[in-house]
This record gives structure tokens, C-alpha cells and sequence, in this order.
């Protein structure tokens, strides 16, 4: 098949199976949104910009563990990396909130 048409393949068949669901999911943020913010809101810009960092980060996530992560190391490595970056954004959260970080936008 080539290594091309493999991942076009894989691709479309991943689009195909998650689809929906993703498109449904990710309605949801701009619905509440909808409903927790006028449109007066001065700090409204920041749950846009925190949204649009959201999506860029999922499919960047998407795209390097379809295509290079999971082929690279395989299942188990892979699976590893997750774990370790979620527990790394977990101690993230839990780190006192500077006014220059990304976090310390969140808390103000």
C-alpha cells in the first residue's frame, strides 16, 4: 500500500469513527460559553484564546501520536508518554499561580 496511502488510510478512517463524537464534544464549550458570558464581557477574549490553544493542542496531539508516537514506540511507550504528560499537567495545576503563566490567567 506505501506508506502515503497508509496514512491517508488511517486518517480517514479515524475521521470516520470519531467524527461525530468530537464534533459533538467539542460543541459543548462554545454552548456554555453561550450561556456563562455576555457578550459585554471584557475578559471573553481569553476563554477564545484558551479554546483556540485547546483545539491546535488536540489535533497537534492527534496527528503526532497517530503518526509518529504509536509507530515509533508502539502501544506500551506510547501509552508511558501520555501518563507521564498528563501527570506533568496535573503538577502544573496544582503549582501556585504566577501573575505570568498561562495558569495565573485562568485565576484572575
Amino acid at each position: 500500500m506505501g506508506l502515503g496511502a497508509a496514512i491517508c488510510l488511517r486518517l480517514f478512517m479515524t475521521a470516520r469513527v470519531l467524527g461525530l463524537p468530537c464534533f459533538l464534544m467539542g460543541g459543548t464549550l462554545p454552548a456554555a460559553m453561550k450561556f456563562a458570558q455576555r457578550d459585554d464581557d471584557p475578559r471573553r477574549f481569553i476563554t477564545a484564546f484558551f479554546y483556540g490553544i485547546n483545539i491546535a493542542g488536540a489535533v497537534t496531539g492527534a496527528m503526532q501520536s497517530t503518526c509518529w508516537l504509536l509507530p515509533t514506540l508502539g502501544n506500551k511507550g506510547a501509552l508511558t508518554v501520555a501518563v507521564l504528560a498528563n501527570l506533568e499537567l496535573t503538577w502544573l495545576r496544582r503549582a501556585p499561580a504566577s501573575a505570568g503563566s498561562f495558569v495565573g490567567l485562568l485565576h484572575r
